[in-house]
């Protein structure tokens, strides 16, 4: 019975590896935006790296020392999407007490936005920077929205998992 909870563990975490893949590996495989500002770097990732409209985008924020690129100390972000004069989006945003603030965001079109972003410490402000974005026109479809390679991963590992849970209820009777 031990195995069978590591590998519902393992099953559990595979799951949502393949499931959220932009959420854990955002910063690393996305592009990067990155601006001095003071003595600090702000430091903003974000995928996938062509922002499409109507897609879903992530964008994760970070604000570092510029000197030791040791992480600064922030309670809280204030974001801005500005398309011209006008503001499409506008939130606050906590920071959590493991990892990046993390945001997604679909820009409702094609076009030049730019991201306003405010770092505070306890409603105070630290720095606040811009930058330019670039969001591209996204692909019309009339396909459903999951690819077969996905719903074939999906079907597999509700198979596997199928297998171990009847295989531990014909253990335990």
């Amino acid at each position: 019975m031990r195995i069978f909870g590591y590998l519902s563990i393992v099953y559990f975490l595979l799951g949502m590896v393949l499931m959220f893949p932009g959420l854990a590996f955002t910063h690393g495989t996305g592009q990067s935006l990155e601006k001095v500002l003071g003595e600090y770097r702000v430091d903003i990732g974000y995928s996938p790296p062509i922002l499409e409209a109507r897609d879903p985008s992530i964008f994760d924020f970070d604000l570092l020392l510029d000197e030791t690129s040791e992480r600064a100390v922030f309670s809280d972000i204030w974001v801005r999407i500005v398309q011209g004069k006008k503001t499409v989006f506008a939130t606050g945003i906590h920071k959590p007490d493991f990892g990046n603030i993390t945001m997604v965001y679909s820009f409702p079109e094609k076009g030049d936005y730019e991201l306003i972003v405010r770092f505070q410490n306890e409603g105070e402000k630290i720095v606040e920077g811009s930058f330019p974005i670039e969001v591209q026109r996204g692909v019309e479809t009339s396909e459903p929205g999951i690819s077969f390679p996905w719903l074939a991963i999906g079907i597999f590992i509700g198979i596997i998992g199928g297998f171990l849970v009847s295989f531990a209820v014909r253990k335990k009777l």
